[in-house]
Order: C-alpha cells, then sequence, then structure tokens
C-alpha cells in the first residue's frame, strides 16, 4: 500500500498551503491511486534529496492562486489542474512502485 506525506513548506500563519495540500490530499483520495510558492518548491528538492527523497520533476502551478477560494475560503481547482494533480499523482504511483522494487532488491 503507498502511504501518500504531502510537505506544505508554508511557516507564517494565515497562509493557503495548508488548504491547496488539503485539496490535493481529497483530490488523491479521489483518484484511488503543488507548487504554490514556487520558489519554495525548489528550495525543498535539495533538502529532500539529502534525506534519499526522491523529489518529482511534475506538480502543478496556480497561477494567481487567490481565484481558486470560494466564498467560504475552501480551495477549488480547476478543470485544468484537477488534470494536472492526476497527472502528478499517477508519476508520484509510478515512481513509487519501482522504489518499493529498488528497495526489495538491496543487499
Amino acid at each position: 500500500m503507498i502511504n501518500l506525506k504531502i510537505i506544505s513548506s508554508t511557516k507564517r500563519p494565515g497562509r493557503k498551503g495548508p488548504l491547496v495540500a488539503g485539496w490535493i490530499e481529497a483530490q488523491a483520495r479521489d483518484d484511488g491511486g503543488v507548487s504554490v510558492g514556487t520558489p519554495a518548491t525548489k528550495g525543498l528538492k535539495g533538502d529532500l534529496a539529502t534525506m534519499k527523497i526522491v523529489p518529482l520533476t511534475e506538480g502543478v502551478n496556480f497561477s494567481m492562486f487567490t481565484q481558486f477560494f470560494n466564498e467560504k475560503g475552501e480551495f477549488a481547482g480547476n478543470e485544468f489542474s484537477i488534470k494536472s494533480t492526476k497527472f502528478m499523482l499517477d508519476e508520484l504511483v509510478r515512481w513509487t512502485k519501482g522504489l518499493i522494487l529498488i528497495k526489495e532488491n538491496t543487499l
């Protein structure tokens, strides 16, 4: 079973990263199978590599992401972001399956 971990690099109170991360998590559960703040995402990739975590190049960018919040303050992606998220999650599953095989064959 694949265990999805979502990292939000947001540090300051009131930031929207956790809401976007929650939306991506919901998309992953719906599918069965983001990068807001692209500079922060690029910075995290180096940190992840030092922990032997493979960062994917696929991501979901939300240009002018404030337009994706409804009147209740909930994040809701559009058709394009939903398709991009599905592609990113499909790649994540593909990599995960490959890395499981590598891990099983370690000496």
